[in-house]
């Protein structure tokens, strides 16, 4: 975080991020005491066929599971959040509802 300081001469107003990675990025804001903006799309596993269907399946390979979870501490984090409609925002947050169950399920499975 200081080299980024010293880099950019100065601390920044806000720090956006987009999509799973730079909203990665851009969670650094809390530790600068700055805001920080996520854009959201559609969770990234949507761009998959099937992966609805064969999360499991698909997982080992696109990490669907990992993308969901910095999805929702980064979504978490943001001050605000910036998406295309009010369709995308209700979609996103049915669909880590729904997952969020699934991981939930899953991890019960996995104590018995």
């Amino acid at each position: 975080t200081f080299k980024i300081l010293e880099f950019m001469a100065g601390k920044p107003d806000l720090v956006i991020g987009n999509y799973t990675e730079g909203n990665l990025v851009a969670s650094m804001a809390r530790k600068l005491g700055i805001t920080q903006v996520a854009v959201t799309h559609a969770l990234e596993k949507t761009k998959y066929e099937d992966s609805n269907v064969k999360w499991k399946e698909l997982d080992p390979k696109y990490h669907f599971s990992c993308q969901f979870m910095a999805d929702t501490v980064t979504m978490k984090a943001a001050d605000f959040i910036i998406s295309s409609t009010y369709q995308e925002i209700a979609r996103r947050f049915a669909l880590i509802a729904l997952h969020k169950h699934e991981l939930e399920q899953n991890s019960n499975q996995n104590k018995i």
